[in-house]
C-alpha cells in the first residue's frame, strides 16, 4: 500500500517509491523524528534514574514503608488518558496548578505546553509522574532478589557505601535495570495517547512524533498511502537502531544526540546521559540465542535486531 497513491472512499493508484521520496524531502515528517528520538531519550532516562532512586530508599527498611510504596506506585492505576486531561488542567497558563505553584516560590509562570520550547519536557513531565513507579517495581524486585553475603563481607573489608552500590548492587541488579530500560523504550517509542490528548502534536508541530505525524496522515488527511510510507520507515529505523545496538551498544548514542543537538540541547549534558543509556544497553538477542552455534555472527545479529523492531512495534 505503500507504493500506491490512496485515498480512503478513493481507488488504488500504483506510484511506486514517490510517498518515500516526498518523505525524504518533507520537512514535517523529519522534524517529527527529531522529535520522537527526543521524546523517547528524556521519556526513559528520567523515570530509570528516578526509579532506581526510588527502589533505593524504598528497599531500605523504616516506619510506614508499605504505605508510602502503594502511594508512590497509585500513578500506574490510572489509565493515561484520564491522567493526560488531568495534567492538560494543571498545564493551564493562567488557571493552572503548576504556575501557581511556581508563584509561591517566586518563579515566573511557564507556558508548559502552550509553547514550542517546553512542549516536549513539559509532555516528559506526564511520562515521568506516570512511569517511574514502574520503573522504582522492576528495579526494587532486583534489589530484593539480592544476597546479603556480599555485603556482609565488604563491610568487613571496610567498604563504603558507594563502593558496595557500584561494586556489587549495580552489577547485580544490572539486568533487571536492562529489562526496565527495554520496556519503557518500547512504551515510549509507541507513546501516543499522552501527546495527543493534552497538546495534538502542537503548538504547531512541535510535538508531533511519528506516531502523531502518521495518524494525521492516515485520518486527518486521508493519505493512507503516505501513512503506509511512515510505517515502513519507521520499521526501518526500529530495525537500524536494533542492529546498532546489537553490534555495539555504544553507537546507539551517536544518532539521537545528533538529532537532539540540532534541536538546540546543550551537547555535554546530551552526551553524558546518551552514555549512560548505552552504557546500561545489552544486544537484545531473544528469540535466536539458541541459533548462536549455527549461524554466523552477522546472521545472529540481522536476526535479534528485527525481532528487536518486531517486539517494539507490536
Amino acid at each position: 500500500m505503500s507504493l500506491h497513491d490512496f485515498h480512503i472512499g478513493s481507488p488504488m493508484t500504483f506510484i511506486g517509491l514517490d510517498n518515500y521520496k516526498n518523505l525524504a524531502g518533507n520537512r514535517r515528517f523529519l522534524e517529527s523524528i527529531g522529535h520522537t528520538f527526543y521524546f523517547t531519550i528524556l521519556s526513559v532516562l528520567l523515570p530509570m534514574l528516578l526509579g532506581t532512586l526510588a527502589a533505593l530508599v524504598f528497599h531500605k527498611k523504616f516506619r510506614g514503608r508499605g504505605f508510602f510504596r502503594t502511594l508512590f506506585i497509585m500513578p500506574m492505576m490510572a489509565t493515561p488518558v484520564a491522567v493526560s486531561l488531568i495534567w492538560t488542567m494543571m498545564f493551564h497558563p493562567q488557571l493552572g496548578v503548576l504556575n501557581y505553584l511556581l508563584s509561591l516560590v517566586g518563579l515566573p509562570p511557564s507556558q508548559w505546553v502552550f509553547s514550542p520550547g517546553t512542549v516536549i519536557p513539559s509532555l516528559v513531565l506526564v511520562e515521568v509522574w506516570l512511569w517511574t513507579p514502574f520503573c522504582m517495581i522492576i528495579v526494587l524486585g532486583g534489589l530484593a532478589s539480592l544476597p546479603s553475603e556480599p555485603y556482609e563481607a565488604a563491610l568487613i573489608d571496610g567498604a563504603s557505601q558507594w563502593q558496595m552500590f557500584w561494586k556489587i548492587t549495580y552489577p547485580l541488579v544490572a539486568p533487571f535495570l536492562v529489562v526496565a530500560l527495554i520496556i519503557r523504550t518500547i512504551d515510549a517509542l509507541k507513546a501516543f495517547e499522552t501527546i495527543w490528548v493534552i497538546c495534538n502534536g502542537g503548538p504547531g508541530t512541535s510535538s508531533e512524533t511519528l506516531n502523531v505525524y502518521l495518524y494525521n496522515q492516515a485520518f486527518a488527511y486521508n493519505q493512507v498511502g503516505t501513512a503506509s510510507a511512515v510505517v515502513v520507515v519507521f520499521f526501518a529505523i526500529i530495525v537500524a537502531l536494533s542492529l546498532v545496538n546489537s553490534a555495539h551498544p555504544f553507537t546507539l548514542a551517536v544518532l539521537p544526540l545528533f538529532v537532539i543537538q540540532k534541536l538546540g540541547a546543550p551537547t555535554g549534558t546530551v552526551g553524558i546521559l546518551l552514555g549512560v543509556i548505552a552504557f546500561m544497553e545489552m544486544p537484545v538477542m531473544i528469540g535466536v540465542g539458541a541459533l548462536a552455534r549455527r549461524l554466523p555472527v552477522w546472521q545472529i545479529i540481522v536476526a535479534g535486531g528485527i525481532l528487536h523492531a518486531v517486539f517494539m512495534l507490536a
